[in-house]
Order: C-alpha cells, then structure tokens, then sequence
C-alpha cells in the first residue's frame, strides 16, 4: 500500500507539472480515494449599463452603432459543466462578457486550495473609459468567507485570487465566487455600468 501511495503522489505531481504550463492530460482517470472532488461547478454573469440589463446581442448592436469594432457574439452559456478531480483541477468558462479559469490544487486529503482568474472580454474593455473598480468574494454555504480586495485597475487586467484554509474542506458544502466590475462607458452619450461574474462548485469527501 505504501508503494501505491508513492505512485500515486509521483502522478499528482506530474499533473501539476502538465498543468502548469497549460496542457491537459489527454484521458481524466477515476478519482483517488481519499481525495475531495469538487463538482456541479457552474458560471453566469450580468452586464448593466445605465441601470438596464444587457445581454450579448444588445451589447454587441450598441457597439456597432458606437464604433467600428464589433465583439463576437458567443451567447450566454459558459464553457460547459465541469467535475473537478486530482486529474481534472482546472476548469475554463466564460461568455461574451469576460473568460475566466478556476484550478483547485489537491495538496494534501484534509487541505485543499483554489485558484481562479479572470479578464474582461474585449468587446466589453474596448467601451470603459478609465480604470475598472472591481471587488471579489468567496461564500461558503451562502456565509461570507473571504474579501480578496479591490482593484482598481486597467478594464484590460488580468484578475486573479487564491486561497487555501478549511473554508475549503468538507466542512463547507458550496463554494461560490462573486465579483462585481464598475466602469464609465463611452456608449452614446457615455454612462454608468457594471459586469457581476460568479461561479459555484461544491467539494465533497470521496470515500
């Protein structure tokens, strides 16, 4: 058994060497035992401008009337549903309002970390005028866990956060990321608007 151990640990170790440098093992394998995995992760997020929800096509028609660059238009849907395991950790999503990562690093059976990013899509960059004030939380279960802190920054920065503790073991059922992105626009006349991303996943022990 302690053999096995040894095997096991040397292969999550090569995995986070594939991972960082962006590659994705070609076959996910079965979940270790002993391990969290995280799973049900699902992504949505809302564009405001002027108080007035917008969604992809409206956006992409205002630019057009606004300029001549057009975003493309994906649809609001993310990149599709997602189970995390020690050979799954990362998950990509996004829509025409921004593309996002979240990485969950299996480092040890009772402690657990994450990882996420995530950047405004172009189309929405290219209309803000000034700097973007964003904020960005993690819940768990729905009770506030962590404040990553405010930026205020270029709309053409690249967001990022981690964290690790046991807000992030089985004691927390659902984890859910919350950001909220605040900009001056120069659509028509110029205005007020704001991007809220978020994204859920749940950890639960395997046995």
């Amino acid at each position: 058994m302690r053999k096995k151990s040894k095997v096991a640990l040397s292969a999550l170790v090569g995995l986070a060497s594939i991972f960082s440098l962006g590659v994705s093992p070609a076959v996910a394998q079965p979940v270790d035992q002993g391990h969290y995995a995280v799973t049900s992760a699902a992504f949505e997020s809302s564009l405001t401008l002027d108080g007035k929800v917008v969604d992809a096509a409206t956006f992409a028609a205002m630019v057009r009337n606004n300029s001549t660059d057009t975003p493309a238009v994906k649809g609001d849907t993310d990149y599709g549903k997602h189970s995390f395991t020690p050979q799954r950790p990362h998950w990509r999503f996004g829509d025409d309002n921004g593309d996002g990562e979240q990485q969950i690093g299996y480092d040890v059976p009772a402690k657990i970390s994450e990882q996420w990013k995530y950047q405004l899509s172009g189309g929405l960059a290219g209309v803000i005028v000034g700097n973007v004030n964003q904020v960005a939380d993690l819940y768990c279960s729905g009770a506030h866990r962590i404040h990553y802190g405010p930026h205020s920054v270029s709309p053409y920065y690249l967001f990022h956060g981690s964290s690790k503790g046991p807000h992030i073991t089985n004691q927390c059922h659902e984890l859910r990321n919350e950001q909220s992105y605040k900009f001056r626009h120069k659509i028509g006349p110029g205005g007020n608007g704001e991007l809220k991303a978020k994204w859920k996943y749940v950890i639960t022990w395997v046995k």
